[in-house]
């Protein structure tokens, strides 16, 4: 997900340059959405693996705390693997 302003390059950063035109990408041309696939895949082998990859992304979520809630998170994992 990216939230910004109308024109900030939300879809360029997330979908890379070549967008949508499907072409294939240099490395530096690629977005975030490719990049992640390419990563998960090269890391994960097993479901322990899905596990094992979630837990070290887990220590560079952003927290911060609040008065109701000690530990609040500052940001979101959204998770899917089909």
């Amino acid at each position: 997900m990216a939230y910004g302003q109308t024109g900030s390059g939300k879809i360029h950063t997330m979908m890379g340059s070549q967008w949508p035109s499907g072409s294939p990408q240099l490395e530096e041309e690629q977005g975030i959405i490719l990049k992640a696939a390419v990563e998960l895949f090269r890391r994960v082998k097993s479901a322990g693996g899905v596990m094992q990859l979630i837990r070290a992304t887990e220590k560079l979520r952003a927290r911060c705390p609040t008065l109701v809630h000690g530990h609040s998170s500052r940001s979101h994992l959204v998770v899917t693997l089909s």
